[in-house]
Formats: C-alpha cells, sequence, structure tokens
C-alpha cells in the first residue's frame, strides 16, 4: 500500500472512532436523563399517583417519555450513521 492511502485510511479510521465516541457520548446522556426522569418519577409516585387511575396515568406518561427519548437516540444514530427517517425512500 502506498503512504498516502495508509494515510487515508488512518485519518479515515480516527474520524470514525471519534463520531463513535461523539455518539457514545450522546446516548450516555439520554440514559442519564431517562434515568433522572424515572427517579423524579418514582420519588412522587406516593405522593401524586396514589390511586388505580392515578397508576395508569403514570404509566401513559412514563411510556411516553420513554417513545421520546427512544425517538431522539434513532435520530442521533440517523445523524451518525446517515441514513434516512423512516418513510423516506427513493
Amino acid at each position: 500500500m502506498s503512504s498516502e492511502l495508509i494515510d487515508v485510511v488512518k485519518i479515515l479510521l480516527v474520524a470514525g472512532l471519534g463520531a463513535v465516541g461523539w455518539w457514545v457520548r450522546g446516548l450516555a446522556r439520554k440514559i442519564d436523563d431517562l434515568a433522572a426522569d424515572l427517579h423524579a418519577h418514582k420519588l412522587n409516585v406516593a405522593q401524586h399517583y396514589a390511586s388505580w387511575s392515578g397508576l395508569k396515568e403514570l404509566m401513559r406518561e412514563m411510556e411516553g417519555r420513554v417513545v421520546g427519548h427512544i425517538k431522539k437516540l434513532e435520530d442521533m444514530l440517523n445523524r451518525v450513521i446517515e441514513i434516512k427517517p423512516r418513510g423516506e425512500h427513493d
């Protein structure tokens, strides 16, 4: 292999590892956000959701938060690997 090709491969590897590191840090932040949301709601369950209907309301709310975090993670992953979002096909 020529030295120019080796240099290009090295640059691509470093750039790829940097992108993966950026994505992992973003993923860790999103997981921390989700954990903080879950912890905050766990502390408030006894006060605000004492009834069965209140518990069902909490479950719907948490489902929405989890789905929101999953969508954010999916969007972040799509940006990192540069794929088209669902529904956008040629």
